[in-house]
């Protein structure tokens, strides 16, 4: 006669020993997966890598708690969860450091210490000599690293004259 399927001695795990293992946890774990690999391939683009670090989080979550669904039922997903665990959590590092290397760069660009003001004009009045001439002046501010010379020509006023200098930028 052969083994019937209602038969005491038909083998019903077919193969497995100990019973078939469940699958729970397998549909976290991948959506997990999934939300990694999206937030790894956002994590560059600048104001996109606050969406991707949102995505690495949930991602990050969904893989840990599929993790330990599949640790507590002995379940076939175990793999799966752990992959997804380190997809998600180098995709949560990366858009970390990318959020601070794009704020470090555009906070560089934006300073203000970084524009150029013009130095400001330097103007010295020196006593006129007593033939009518003013003495030569080299004024010279400080940091702007040139020197300027006032006029040495002659003004006709006995009483003193000014001379001006600007540095050129």
């Amino acid at each position: 006669m052969g083994i019937q399927p209602n038969d005491p001695m038909y083998n019903y795990n077919q193969g497995y020993p100990g019973g078939r293992r469940s699958n729970q946890g397998w549909g976290m774990a991948l959506a997990g997966l999934i939300l990694g690999i999206i937030a790894l391939g956002l994590f560059w683009i600048p104001v996109i890598n606050f969406l991707a670090l949102v995505l690495a989080i949930i991602g990050l979550g969904l893989s840990i708690a599929g993790l330990v669904i599949a640790v507590r039922n002995q379940s076939s997903a175990k793999g799966l969860s752990i992959a997804a665990v380190i997809v998600s959590g180098i995709a949560f590092l990366l858009c970390v450091a990318s959020t601070f290397l794009w704020s470090a760069l555009f906070s560089a660009v934006d300073d203000d210490s970084t524009r150029r003001t013009p130095a400001p004009a330097v103007t010295v009045t020196s006593p006129a000599t007593t033939d009518g001439t003013t003495p030569s002046v080299s004024p010279s501010a400080p940091g702007t690293g040139g020197t300027g010379t006032g006029g040495t020509g002659t003004s006709g006023a006995a009483t003193g004259s000014a001379a001006t200098s600007s540095p050129t930028p």
